[in-house]
């Protein structure tokens, strides 16, 4: 293959990684600022405490563990 195709392929790949990481930085702004259920804020990135319903319905697989974890205790 001749040297310009290659160059022709390296910015095309320089391109679509920027635009990847735009994508990303754009789904993760969404998700901390503007989502519905938690806007205006979530002050848990403020204390770093969420409440048990809160942690129930975002990260139900370590809240079950933690639950089954506490009955093995008792």
């Amino acid at each position: 293959m001749p040297k310009w195709l290659w160059d022709i392929f390296k910015w095309i790949h320089f391109f679509e990684a920027v635009l990847a990481s735009l994508a990303i930085l754009v789904w993760h702004f969404f998700l901390v600022f503007l989502e519905p259920e938690i806007y205006p804020i979530n002050f848990s990135m403020l204390t770093g405490r969420l409440t048990e319903k809160e942690f129930e319905e975002k990260h139900t697989l370590e809240y079950e563990r933690m639950k089954e974890e506490e009955k093995e205790e008792e």
